[in-house]
């Protein structure tokens, strides 16, 4: 962006203008705030201070005037509750100072009398109350911190006492006067009072409890917790004055402390910030206005003058500034002074002149190098010892599609144009541009053309020297051999092709002779291999067969054991008893036939876990459907006195009446491996409160079964393998069958999938069946 020089002088003159103004107005401001905020604190404290007097003296008046009537009480008042109450009724002036009733105790504590009168509070023990034992116990008037009233229940007030003395200076109790801290008396009155438009007064006790303040919620709640406001931190410690400080709310405020000397309460003013230095805002922006206005008025006033002294200057810039486009006749400048600007003029005017003949001189000597140079048929260009192109023949826009004027004005075209694949080739080759010893320089390169044709160039690079030995540049000529090229390269190509041929022809009849001789060995020996894996294969499933039913009925008699266990005991205990009952004469034909019918029962359910057991391990023969409930409760009774046995709790969760079609027998046998696997990982890692999850549920129409244990989990490395045949973590007790078949039952037999993971810190197997 072009800034003229009586513009920059405008400027600066109002750039020093400001920078002058600014640093006085500064300290005049700084100056003027400071006595500002002096003169708020102080007017802010001596209104305290005189509050606070104020506030004193009614207390003391309230006081005195207690204690006077006090002492013009007889002593029957004290042992007569009608002349009690009377004599408190009559007090109309001193209830003027108490909004919340003045009262009559004896020397016990105890209520006798109350003004206004309230049934059922006579005969009362206030003797917990602090005014009532430090009056009793000094015979001394005092003023109480703020507590809850029960004479109007729930509202918090103060208390002054005075005591009663008899003739003799014993003291027989004591009067009290009572004020609402959110009444209507002087002291409650406070909280109306306002410091400007929005500031206000607080009155605290020595314990950080609210007394007076405008919102009366925070009557008798704790004020702001230590360091949060630093101006009421330095109050309880005795500090009086006034300071800046942020309230429990967030709010900047001007502070002023005082205490009353009465009661060394705390009263406090609050000023907020914001609108004791308002004044200070409006002087800053009044400032502000009036030097942005003197800043344009003195840029204006600037630049009129430096317009006036830079006029000639100004005549010849413009003159150089069109210098390019003038005839040699109208270069020279006309100026009216006889300054520094006069003397430019004629210098710049001589050096015009000079200028002039060595044009001449060197466009007639270009138009005999053009002459010749133009009508050349290679492509020729001369470069300087900077790399830049001072001239090229018409001819390279035959060559590469663009004109001499593209090459001369955009010095980048000339690597642009090269092949990618011999670009930092040519790029190196420039670099000898500037060494002129090196002689003649020959290379060949492709270039692609404007419209994307590849050409091959013969580069041929000669250093220029001038009359006097200076090195010039050089002088390249290019000349297009693609033709030549392609000749060279098709030829090439035959050739690489005819041994690439020779070569393949070879490699395929070694391979053909190597494939046949396989071939015959392979067809000698096949059929022999093919009936030994057969044979291998039949072994291995029979095998499999049979560890995995020796497994299987190992964990039925395992369940049976623990089925019949508690049964046995029973039939044992029948027993027993038939003969205890025998041997002591007891036993009577009732006595025996219920025996025997007990016993009968006991071996019947004993009959028919063996027959359960026994329909539980028998192969399917056809799919049937069958409730995925029914086969979890029939699979959990089978082990439900193994898992009682182990102290195993089973959570179920079942949403709905999930129905799968398949064997059932074998989906029971799945369920009963993964729930005794399950059982085996709590009782190895001795959990504290073994537990397995199972729920039913449909997802997406699927059947969904999935059994969580709370033992730990699968360890990343075992995990993958758990389905595995053979593959078992249990060392000598495990087949590593169980799971394998499972899977094969589930996803070859049934058409689902079982999949394991690692789920709330336990494994969980996940069972999904097609719908029936």
């Amino acid at each position: 962006m072009y800034i003229s020089l009586k513009t920059k002088m405008a400027v600066a003159a109002s750039v020093l203008f400001v920078l002058f103004v600014v640093t006085a107005s500064y300290f005049t401001l700084s100056y003027f705030e400071n006595m500002f905020k002096e003169s708020i604190s102080r007017q802010q404290f001596a209104h305290v201070s005189t509050l606070a007097k104020t506030i004193d003296d009614k207390l003391l008046t309230a006081l005195r005037s207690l204690t006077t009537v006090a002492s013009s009480a007889s002593s029957d008042v004290v042992t007569d509750t009608a002349a009690a109450q009377r004599f408190l009724d009559e007090r109309i002036g001193l209830k003027a100072h108490f909004d919340n009733g003045i009262f009559l105790f004896d020397k016990r504590g105890i209520l006798i009398a109350e003004s206004p009168y309230k049934a059922g509070r006579r005969g009362k023990d206030f003797s917990f109350r602090e005014w009532v034992q430090k009056t009793l116990a000094t015979g001394k008037p005092f003023i109480s911190d703020p507590y809850i009233s029960t004479y109007t229940p729930g509202l918090p007030a103060i208390a002054m006492t005075a005591p009663l003395f008899d003739k003799q200076g014993e003291i027989i109790g004591m009067m009290t006067g009572s004020l609402a801290l959110t009444g209507k008396n002087g002291l409650a009155e406070l909280s109306g009072i306002r410091i400007g438009k929005t500031g206000y007064l607080y009155i605290t006790d020595n314990h950080r409890i609210m007394l007076v303040h405008p919102d009366k919620n925070r009557i008798m709640k704790p004020v702001a917790a230590p360091g949060v406001n630093k101006i009421y931190d330095r109050a309880t410690q005795g500090f009086e004055g006034t300071g800046e400080t942020i309230t429990s709310y967030g709010v900047p405020m001007i502070s002023s402390v005082k205490r009353l000397e009465s009661t060394s309460w705390i009263l406090i003013a609050n000023y907020p910030i914001s609108e004791a230095h308002a004044p200070l805002v409006k002087a800053r922006y009044y400032f502000s206005v009036a030097a942005s206005v003197a800043t344009l008025v003195l840029l204006l006033l600037t630049w009129c003058i430096m317009r006036r002294l830079m006029s000639p200057l100004v005549a010849v810039t413009r003159q150089l500034k069109h210098l390019p486009d003038l005839p040699a006749e109208e270069r020279s400048v006309t100026v009216g002074t006889n300054d520094e600007i006069g003397v430019l003029a004629t210098a710049f005017n001589n050096m015009i002149a000079a200028l002039n003949k060595q044009q001449t001189s060197l466009r007639e000597s270009e138009e005999k190098f053009r002459l010749l140079a133009d009508f050349t048929v290679d492509w020729e260009y001369w470069i300087d010892p900077g790399q830049s192109m001072i001239y090229t023949s018409p001819s390279c826009w035959a060559f590469s599609g663009y004109h001499a004027e593209e090459f001369l004005t955009s010095p980048g075209l000339l690597c642009d144009i090269v092949h990618p694949d011999h670009r930092r080739l040519f790029e190196y080759h420039l670099q000898f541009v500037r060494q002129p010893n090196l002689g003649v320089l020959e290379l060949e390169f492709r270039i692609i053309t404007r419209d994307g044709e590849v050409r091959w160039l013969s580069h041929v690079s000669r250093p220029i020297f001038g009359q006097d030995g200076t090195y010039l540049g050089r002088r390249t000529s290019n000349r297009d051999i693609t033709e030549r090229r392609h000749v060279e390269e098709k030829l090439q190509e035959k050739a690489l092709l005819l041994e690439s041929e020779v070569a393949e022809r070879q490699k395929v009849q070694e391979a053909l002779a190597i494939k046949q001789q396989q071939l015959e060995e392979l067809n000698s020996s096949l059929e022999e291999r093919i009936d030994r894996a057969i044979s291998e294969l039949r072994q291995k499933d029979q095998l499999l067969i049979q560890q995995g039913r020796s497994a299987a009925m190992g964990e039925m008699v395992n369940n049976i054991a623990h089925q019949w266990r508690q049964p046995l005991n029973n039939v044992g205990l029948i027993v027993q008893n038939l003969r205890v009952m025998y041997e002591m004469d007891q036993l009577t034909q009732d006595e025996m036939n219920h025996g025997v019918e007990m016993a009968m029962d006991t071996i019947k359910y004993m009959s028919r876990t063996i027959d359960d057991f026994r329909h539980f391990f028998r192969k399917d023969k056809l799919k049937l459907s069958f409730s995925i409930k029914d086969m979890v409760y029939r699979t959990l009774d089978f082990v439900s006195a193994n898992l009682k046995h182990n102290h195993i709790s089973v959570e179920l969760e079942i949403r709905g009446n999930v129905v799968a079609f398949g064997y059932p027998n074998e989906y029971s046998q799945v369920l009963l491996n993964i729930v005794n696997n399950a059982r085996d990982v709590l009782t190895e890692r001795d959990v504290a409160e073994p537990s397995i999850n199972i729920r039913i549920f449909r997802e997406k129409g699927l059947n969904i079964v999935t059994i969580r244990d709370n033992g730990g989990g699968i360890s990343d490395d075992v995990l993958p393998k758990v389905f595995d045949p053979y593959f078992s973590t249990k060392s000598l007790k495990g087949t590593g069958i169980g799971l394998y078949m499972s899977k094969v039952i589930i996803e070859q037999n049934m058409g689902g999938t079982l999949t394991v993971r690692n789920n709330k810190g336990g494994a969980e197997f996940r069972i999904e069946l097609p719908s029936a």
